[in-house]
C-alpha cells in the first residue's frame, strides 16, 4: 500500500511542480505586489487588534475565514474550471497521456497543485490569525474549526471546476458554467426552502436546504463566537445531527465526502475521455 502511495505520489509530482510554476510565472509581478501590501497589511491589523476587545477580535478572524473562502470559491474556482480546457487548447493532453500517468492522477494532480496555490495566496490571512491566537488568547478550537471549513470548501470548489473543465472545451466557456453554478448553490438554493420546507412543515423561521449553502455554513461559524461553542443554529440540521459538534463542521464534512465522489467521477469520465482519444 504504501509503495502504491509513493508511486502514486511520484507520477503526478511533476504535474503539480509544473502547473504551480506556469502560473507562478504568469502572475508573478502581481503576487509580489500582493505579498508586498500583505506584509504591511498584516504587521498594522495585528498591532490594531491587541487593543480591541474579545468580541472584536473574534469577529476579525471570522471576517478573514469568509474572505479567504470567497478567495477559493472565485480564484480557486477559476484555476481549476481551466486546467483540463487549458490542456485541451495548447493541445497538451497527449503529452500528459504519453507521460503514463492516469486520469486518475492527471485530476488529483490539477486539484493538489489548486489547492498549494490558494493556500500560498491565503497565506497572509493565515499568519495572521495565527498571530492573533498565539498572542490575543484565541480560541485554538475556533481557530482549528476555521481551518477546517476553509480547507473543506476549496476542495470542493477546486473538484467542482476540474469536473467542469472537463465537460468544456473552452476556458471562457467552462468559466462561465462554475460560476453560474456556483452562484446557484450559494443564493438560488434559499429558494428550496421557500418552495418545498417551509410550506410542507409550516414552519416560516425554520430552513433547511439554506443549510446547505455555503454562505450559511459561512454564517454559522461566524456567529458562533457570540454563543460560544455551544451555538449549533436554529434551524432544521440541529434536530438531524444533534448537538456533538457544530453544524457548520458537519456540513463542511459532507461537502469534503461529496467532494471526494466528485474527484473520483471526474477521474473516470477524463479517464474514457482519454480513450477515447486515442481510439
Amino acid at each position: 500500500m504504501n509503495e502504491k502511495l509513493k508511486n502514486f505520489a511520484d507520477s503526478i509530482s511533476p504535474l503539480i511542480f509544473l502547473d504551480l510554476m506556469f502560473e507562478s510565472r504568469k502572475n508573478a509581478t502581481r503576487m509580489l505586489i500582493y505579498f508586498v501590501i500583505s506584509i504591511g497589511l498584516i504587521i498594522t491589523v495585528f498591532f490594531m487588534q491587541l487593543s480591541y476587545s474579545d468580541l472584536s477580535r473574534a469577529g476579525i478572524v471570522n471576517a478573514f475565514f469568509i474572505i479567504i473562502c470567497a478567495c477559493s470559491a472565485l480564484i480557486g474556482g477559476t484555476y481549476s474550471a481551466a486546467s483540463i480546457t487549458s490542456e485541451k487548447e495548447k493541445k497538451t493532453l497527449t503529452l500528459l497521456r504519453m507521460s503514463g500517468i492516469s486520469g486518475l492522477q492527471i485530476i488529483t494532480g490539477k486539484i493538489i497543485s489548486g489547492f498549494i496555490y490558494m493556500l500560498v495566496l491565503s497565506l497572509p490571512y493565515i499568519v495572521l490569525t495565527l498571530m492573533i491566537t498565539v498572542f490575543g488568547d484565541f480560541n485554538f478550537f475556533r481557530l482549528a474549526g476555521g481551518f477546517f471549513m476553509w480547507a473543506g470548501f476549496t476542495f470542493f470548489y477546486l473538484a467542482s471546476g476540474v469536473l467542469i473543465s472537463i465537460l468544456f472545451k473552452k476556458n471562457a466557456s467552462a468559466n462561465s458554467f462554475f460560476y453560474f453554478s456556483m452562484f446557484a448553490l450559494h443564493f438560488l438554493i434559499f429558494l428550496l426552502d421557500e418552495w418545498f420546507y417551509r410550506p410542507l412543515y409550516d414552519y416560516n423561521s425554520y430552513k433547511f436546504f439554506t443549510n446547505l449553502s455555503p454562505i450559511d455554513v459561512w454564517v454559522n461559524y461566524s456567529s458562533s463566537h457570540i454563543y460560544g461553542s455551544a451555538y449549533y443554529g436554529n434551524d432544521g440540521l440541529s434536530s438531524i445531527f444533534g448537538n456533538a459538534v457544530p453544524d457548520y463542521a458537519v456540513i463542511t464534512l459532507l461537502y469534503i465526502l461529496f467532494s471526494i465522489i466528485l474527484t473520483l467521477f471526474a477521474a473516470n469520465i477524463f479517464e474514457k475521455y482519454l480513450r477515447w482519444r486515442e481510439d
